[in-house]
């Protein structure tokens, strides 16, 4: 893959891109790309910090490690309410066993 580093005041926006209203300035055309695509912007650039070493590494890392903790937290969610309907399903059912063995013993036979 070849990098090629360009300067950012050599980059034009289109100011009649397709995905919003034309506009009138560069400037505009920015402004507007930033307000509807915001972090995605971000994960176009890559960063280097002080060193020289790529900041987007990590920034990958962290958003996979969110994701996994989010994933972590869904699955627990979901054990947790399955365990929930579970329980009161359980009971639901010891509670019916016991009121039909109770019509049964009243001789209440349906």
């Amino acid at each position: 893959m070849v990098v090629k580093t360009i300067k950012l005041t050599s980059l034009f926006v289109n100011t009649e891109n397709y995905r919003f209203e034309p506009l009138s300035s560069q400037k505009e055309a920015i402004d507007k790309m930033v307000e509807d695509q915001g972090d995605k912007l971000y994960s176009l650039v890559e960063f280097k910090n002080e060193k020289g070493e790529s900041v987007r590494k990590d920034a990958k890392f962290e958003a996979r490690q969110r994701i996994e903790e989010k994933n972590k937290e869904s699955s627990d969610y979901h054990a947790k309410m399955a365990h929930i309907v579970n329980t009161i399903n359980t009971e639901e059912g010891a509670e019916k066993n016991k009121y039909e063995r109770e019509r049964k013993l009243r001789g209440g036979k349906k």
